[in-house]
């Protein structure tokens, strides 16, 4: 069928504006590899993947699907840069292969509306931490709707499909905050008839719940026990209007463009729900706006994971416009349909144009690790407050970092370097001189060890650490 036919049909011209966008994203996985994986959590994922040939897990199942593609490859032997490029790709089809399913097999257009601008229009610094669990359990949740609706409108039941408890249990694994989302979007839908037969929510509703306990309290990892503490202490001790004011000026000024679409789903929400449903969501945005404060005082300068956060927010906002946007009479919705675009690709330029934090923080590492290799250490602990911090910001995965990196790049004389920031401005190299045959990994209050033998498929050099004055 030539495109022009597939336009023509419902939901034609939506499939081909989207098949598009996917394809652009996928080139810019491709392009921007580097840029998307030697980035903290992605490079620990795949420095474990690579190291091992196995998943790194971490209790959250949705780690299992962004991850096939680099830990099949390492499993048939590719190498680290072909990995690194899989992992990528790997990451951008958990927007595109959902787009497709959502809109092709179940045939919703609003929800595959909603996936599209929550894609292209809110985010720009997690296209470059592209493994959110919150915002791949976000989208996890549209396909979720979108298979309950296509059930509805066949008039069959969504409670005897082993499918519909497999997507709820993936979605409230995925990260603590999703059940804001989960239980936002079912306000939302509590008004769509497609979607909603209170019978059946009701239990869905509660297994929810089940499952949420189940993974916080069975499965819950050391890092959101840490994080939940840190935030509780800050709700306790430490309030900080600069910090909250500050905030708000980098929501504004980072995500107008979101906002402004984001106003549109306000506009839908008034006109089209009670007081009863608009409360309950209101509250949801007001807790997850305390977590966001909360996740921005905790680390201030990564941005990055401030953005997560913010994601439920307009998450809701755009369903919401997509929701009732689609009910808009045609000269209004093609005029809405050609600014939202334009909007898209105003957000994709900002995208592009971010890439230079990446690409200036692995140039830092270059020279960092040209400087080690005419000291001839392979192996060095260095003080973060001497370093460019602005523009190296996330230090805590920068030995994972620089180990990818000094594999991929054009120099053969870093390879298998191994730099480690301190949180300091002097290092006590005497302190670490039992952990010459591990990786370590420095965190605000502590640090982590990663014994060498953990990773089989890596070959570490036995030298000892040592530090240096780096020039930068």
């Amino acid at each position: 069928m030539k495109i022009k036919q597939i336009a023509a049909t419902k939901n034609g011209r939506l499939l081909v504006i989207g098949v598009v966008l996917q394809i652009i994203y996928l080139l810019f996985s491709i392009i921007y590899f580097k840029e998307r994986i030697i980035a903290a959590d992605p490079a620990h994922f795949l420095f474990h993947i690579s190291g091992t040939g196995t998943y790194y897990y971490l209790q959250r199942v949705i780690v299992l699907f962004s991850g096939v593609l680099p830990v099949m490859g390492t499993q048939l032997g590719c190498s680290i840069h072909t990995a690194m490029l899989l992992y990528s790709i790997n990451t951008a089809l958990m927007y595109s292969l959902p787009f497709i399913l959502i809109l092709v097999v179940f045939k919703d257009e609003s929800l595959a509306i909603c996936l599209l601008l929550f894609q292209f229009i809110f985010p720009i610094k997690t296209h470059y931490l592209a493994i959110s669990e919150l915002q791949h359990g976000l989208i996890f949740l549209l396909v979720y709707w979108a298979f309950i609706g296509y059930r509805y409108r066949q008039n069959k039941s969504i409670l005897n499909q082993p499918i519909t408890y497999i997507l709820l249990f993936i979605i409230m694994n995925a990260h603590p905050l999703i059940a804001l989302a989960f239980y936002g979007s079912c306000l939302l839908m509590s008004n769509q008839k497609t979607y909603w037969h209170f019978k059946d929510q009701r239990v869905l509703m509660l297994l929810a719940i089940a499952f949420f306990l189940i993974t916080r309290i069975l499965l819950a990892t050391e890092y959101e026990t840490i994080l939940m503490t840190h935030s509780l202490n800050g709700i306790l001790n430490d309030y900080n209007i600069y910090l909250l004011r500050l905030m708000i000026s980098k929501l504004i000024r980072g995500y107008f463009l979101a906002i402004i679409v984001g106003s549109l789903g306000f506009y839908f929400l008034v006109r089209n729900y009670k007081l009863k449903i608009m409360l309950p969501l209101i509250a949801i945005v007001i807790v997850n706006f305390a977590f966001i404060y909360l996740r921005f005082h905790e680390i201030g300068l990564v941005e990055t994971f401030y953005e997560i956060y913010l994601s439920i927010i307009f998450f809701l906002a755009f369903l919401s416009v997509a929701l009732y946007g689609v009910n808009i009479k045609k000269p209004l919705k093609n005029m809405v349909a050609a600014i939202i675009i334009l909007l898209m690709l105003m957000q994709g330029y900002r995208t592009i144009v971010y890439a230079d934090f990446y690409k200036t923080r692995m140039t830092i590492y270059s020279k960092v690790m040209s400087q080690m290799a005419a000291a001839n250490i392979d192996k060095a602990v260095l003080p973060f407050y001497k370093a460019p911090m602005s523009k190296i910001v996330d230090f805590y995965c920068t030995p994972f970092e620089t180990y990818l990196l000094s594999k991929i790049d054009d120099d053969p004389t870093n390879d298998g370097m191994i730099v480690t920031y301190w949180l300091s401005d002097t290092v006590d190299i005497e302190r670490l001189k039992h952990y010459n045959a591990s990786l370590i990994r420095f965190n605000i209050d502590s640090f982590e060890v990663f014994p060498f033998e953990k990773y089989p498929n890596f070959n570490f050099s036995d030298a000892p650490l040592e530090t240096l004055d780096i020039n930068y």
